[in-house]
């Protein structure tokens, strides 16, 4: 058997074994009303947690979301939005494909952007020594921020979600 072969087979075990042991994690017990008074019962039942079923017993809710999904609930998420990859239900909801494009746009705008002003910028202060000396203390007070830093600066001031967008990025490429 080739390494390849047997790095292969490796994998799949490795992933199949993840799986498993996820599934195993997240199965959800049944109801055990246990050491629950009438009241904790009382609240649970007003909050959705539990329903009651015909014969007067309690499950949880199945349509309620209880901790970390399963694998099969997972897989079925990623199903149902890569098949509405190219929807347009309404204002906010559009498929996956439409906001991998909206943010592929929104960075290559702020990339371009960043990278014509910064090329500009840089060519002059490396040919000017008098731009250096006035540039140069600024650059490297502003240079160990992160770009993230300047996140919630630019959500207070800037109301437009594509914009900040395009300023964050334009702030990390300078």
């Amino acid at each position: 058997m080739s390494t390849q072969r047997g790095s292969a087979i490796l994998c799949i075990g490795i992933v199949s074994t993840f799986i498993f042991g996820w599934q195993l994690a997240t199965m959800s017990k049944p109801f055990d009303r246990g050491t629950l008074s009438a009241h904790e019962l009382e609240v649970m039942v007003f909050n959705g947690d539990i329903v009651e079923k015909e014969q007067g017993s309690y499950i949880y809710n199945p349509d309620k979301q209880r901790g970390i999904p399963t694998p099969g609930i997972v897989f079925e998420k990623v199903r149902s939005e890569l098949g509405s990859a190219f929807e347009k239900k309404g204002t906010n909801d559009h498929g996956i494909a439409f906001l991998v494009y909206y943010t592929v746009t929104r960075f290559a705008i702020g990339f371009l952007v960043a990278s014509f002003f910064a090329i500009i910028l840089g060519v002059a202060v490396g040919l000017s020594p008098l731009l250096l000396g006035a540039f140069n203390p600024i650059i490297q007070l502003l240079k160990p921020i992160s770009p993230l830093a300047w996140m919630p600066l630019l959500l207070y001031t800037v109301e437009d979600p594509q914009m900040t967008a395009i300023l964050v990025v334009f702030m990390a490429a300078l």
